[in-house]
This record gives structure tokens, C-alpha cells and sequence, in this order.
């Protein structure tokens, strides 16, 4: 497994995961498209966005409840809470939806920050 991407972001005061849009932003809205800050990021960063959008899509493939585990306790500063993505979006697939039912049963004890589209989707919605 590669080294894990979690990152603290010092604006909101709590770690973060991310992926990138075109894998998992599949419940955007019209508004996204029109406003959607990865792209912005993407136009102002040029190519330097790309290998860390794949790094961040390798790693969710492959995380789950213990990697969670062991990439909180490695770190210093505050984990009682995580956001799920600041970029791309947690859930876009049923699988997705499993997954992170996996990592909050092995974290109790973290408060996760979830901001979805995913209600978009009625078989998401319903799981």
C-alpha cells in the first residue's frame, strides 16, 4: 500500500480525505459543474493536481476500517474528527456505501464529516 494521503487541513481544523471529481463526483449537479472549485484548483495548478488525484483514488480502492485506524494514530494533532472528501465525494457506488460503514464500525470513536450528493441516488439513498 502506498503512503496514505490523509492531510491535515488547518482551515476547518481536522484531517481529510480526497478523491478526484471524475471518478466520484457522479451525483453532480448543474451547480457543480458551474462552480466546482477541483476544476478551479485544476485550471490554477495545471498538471500538478492529476498524480495526486490518482494517489488519492489508489488509496481508497484499498482503504478500510483498520487503515483508517492505524493512519489516525500516527498523527498528532487532533483525530476525533475526519472529513470525508474536502475534494470528490465519498459516495459513488454501493460499494463506496459498505466501505464506509466499515471504516465508522472500526472508528467509533471519530466523529466523520460526510458532505454527499449521494442521496441523489435512491438505491444509495435507501442502503
Amino acid at each position: 500500500m502506498t503512503a496514505s494521503p490523509i492531510r491535515f487541513c488547518k482551515d476547518i481544523g481536522m484531517f481529510a480525505y480526497n478523491r478526484s471529481r471524475e471518478i466520484s463526483c457522479v451525483h453532480k449537479t448543474i451547480f457543480c459543474d458551474e462552480e466546482c472549485f477541483n476544476i478551479k484548483l485544476e485550471k490554477a495548478f495545471g498538471h500538478g493536481i492529476r498524480p495526486k488525484d490518482i494517489r488519492n483514488d489508489a488509496y481508497w480502492a484499498t482503504l478500510d476500517g483498520a487503515t483508517v485506524k492505524s493512519d489516525l494514530a500516527r498523527k498528532h494533532k487532533q483525530t476525533k474528527r475526519v472529513r470525508f472528501m474536502t475534494r470528490g465525494e465519498a459516495f459513488a457506488t454501493l460499494a463506496d456505501v459498505m466501505k464506509v460503514r466499515d471504516i465508522l464500525k472500526t472508528n467509533p470513536d471519530t466523529l466523520f464529516w460526510i458532505p454527499t450528493r449521494g442521496w441523489r441516488d435512491t438505491p444509495l439513498k435507501n442502503s
